[in-house]
């Protein structure tokens, strides 16, 4: 186990058998941290002999836990890896030798050009691959395991997200918002338990998913809790955030962001350092790392403190769902909404021969044929499974190790396991564009959160001479990409963008859709330069 020591595992050689877990487990209703969780991992799954219990024993207990964990136990001459449902935080491995770390570093190998190909398109390498040939990472609800007849780990799927032998029980909509209404404070209660009176810090934007986290710790009646907002200079969120603090009674810091200081902090070591540690799999976010400094140098954060955003309220919601045709309800269509989705970061890299490849690639996730015929709703579980597993589990989760890296916990309980199951199930014309969601917002108003009057989105952060080009621009060449060439750096994520000038930028953003470009892009060449 070639494992990074400061990224908070613990490790225990617990009856002559090596454990290592990061985060903590409910099993049956009880929490499990530290000793104790490796404690009930070695009573589950070791035998009296010291050898694994069979595959089916691992998969029923991992299927069973829920929580935010990973783990590896060496028993004898055998590895079991394991992760939970949403790959908390991820394992590698190499099939070639006995070698398991929770960093790239440790096993890298030559360099697979598929893979950084991938990486440049989306910002995150897709299925089981990693950067480097003969090393692979554990998928969302997967282990792994590796027994001394073996030469090589055997991955087993425990869990797949709207693959559930669980059906719609036909419940109408006031009893669906009823269930749901349980399911959140039964879940928040639990948390606030878990909590036991600790700072809570929540991101806080005009949105409804960290909203519903703060009204719904409210709810529950929580108390220390402190929110922040982040962004440029006059954002319309930020004006929108201070309106739900100011509602909901609650602390609240404003941290503005100038792209100049970001750059330069971006350029500085402790960044650097976080950045690499936060690229292995995805592009690292970089969204909350400044205003976490800005709190932490005004010396407003404790040691203590717990962070809770709203990852990923919106994707389980159904608010990612495609608008869907029933005439274009096949999977060639499925694929094309795919990969203008979430592998267009750069439009020049979307050659016959690049899409070819990636289809092929998607095709083989979903277990597909191009000329299948799927209905309505196939079509929109098809593409909530391939985001679940590509873009939310590798991307998204991704975010939390900022919160790591500055060493605070965190909690995602818009991911639940029981939110997942309870969303998985419901009937896609109740999802697409949160038809539910909303409706239970609008009926229940958890926190009293949902019925303030706030700003409709605007551009008051973008300089005013850049709107006016862009709206000439509009007029007389409708087709050209003015913003996405010239403007995008002014704009919402000017202070994310990689570029030291702004004629760095204009040198390379012929064809980037957005500052992940940029990003996915950077990792791409700093893996090449490296080798």
């Amino acid at each position: 186990m070639l494992l990074e020591s400061n990224q908070g595992w613990k490790h225990s050689d617990f009856k002559k058998i090596g454990i290592y877990l990061k985060g903590n487990f409910y099993y049956k209703n009880k929490l499990y941290s530290d000793i104790a969780a490796i404690e009930k991992l070695y009573s589950i799954l070791v035998n009296k002999k010291l050898e694994f219990v069979s595959n089916k024993e691992i998969h029923s207990f991992v299927q069973e836990i829920r929580g935010n964990f990973s783990f590896v136990i060496e028993a004898k001459d055998s590895i079991l890896i394991a992760v939970d449902k949403i790959r908390s935080y991820p394992i590698y491995y190499s099939n070639g030798d006995k070698y398991v770390s929770n960093s790239l570093k440790n096993l890298k190998g030559a360099i697979d050009n598929l893979s950084l190909l991938e990486m440049e398109m989306s910002g995150f390498v897709l299925n089981d691959k990693t950067l480097y040939k003969e090393i692979n990472q554990l998928l969302p609800g997967e282990f792994a395991i590796r027994r001394s007849e073996s030469s090589t780990f055997s991955r087993i799927r425990y869990y797949k997200y709207g693959y559930t032998d669980k059906t719609y029980n036909g419940s109408n909509e006031n009893m669906l918002m009823g269930q749901l209404h349980e399911l959140h404070i039964e879940i928040f209660s639990e948390l606030i338990k878990f909590l036991d009176g600790r700072p809570v810090w929540v991101p806080l934007s005009g949105g409804l998913d960290s909203r519903i986290i703060l009204a719904l710790l409210l709810e529950c009646g929580y108390e220390n809790i402190s929110t922040f907002s982040y962004g440029i200079k006059n954002f319309w969120e930020i004006r929108n955030a201070k309106k739900i603090a100011q509602k909901a009674n609650v602390k609240w810091h404003s941290c503005i962001y100038d792209p100049r200081k970001t750059k330069n902090e971006f350029n500085s070591l402790n960044a650097r350092d976080y950045y690499r540690a936060a690229s292995e799999s995805a592009v690292p976010a970089m969204n909350d790392f400044y205003a976490i400094i800005q709190l932490k140098k005004k010396g407003l954060i404790s040691d203590d403190a717990v962070f809770i955003n709203g990852q990923t309220g919106d994707f389980l919601t159904g608010g990612h769902i495609p608008e869907i045709n029933s005439n274009d309800c096949n999977v060639r269509n499925l694929v094309n909404k795919i990969i203008t989705k979430h592998h267009s970061l750069w439009s020049q890299l979307k050659t016959k021969t690049n899409i070819k490849l990636l289809s092929n690639e998607i095709l083989s996730i979903l277990n597909l044929d191009a000329d299948d015929v799927i209905s309505k709703d196939e079509f929109a579980k098809l593409y909530e499974y391939y985001e679940w597993q590509e873009r939310q589990c590798k991307f998204v989760v991704n975010g939390q190790r900022i919160y790591e890296w500055f060493d605070y916990d965190w909690k995602l309980p818009l991911w639940d396991d029981r939110l997942m199951s309870f969303w998985e199930t419901i009937p896609t014309e109740l999802k697409v564009n949160r038809k539910l969601f909303r409706k239970y917002l609008e009926l229940y108003n958890p926190g009293l959160l949902f019925d303030l009057k706030l700003d409709l989105p605007d551009y008051r952060h973008i300089p005013w001479y850049w709107k006016v080009l862009t709206s000439l621009s509009r007029k007389l060449f409708p087709k050209y990409p003015f913003q996405e060439n010239f403007v995008n750096y002014f704009s919402t994520y000017a202070p994310f963008h990689p570029h030291k000038n702004y004629w760095s930028f204009l040198k390379e953003s012929k064809g980037s859709r957005n500052s992940v470009s940029f990003h996915a892009k950077l990792i791409v060449d700093r893996v090449r330069d490296v080798g």
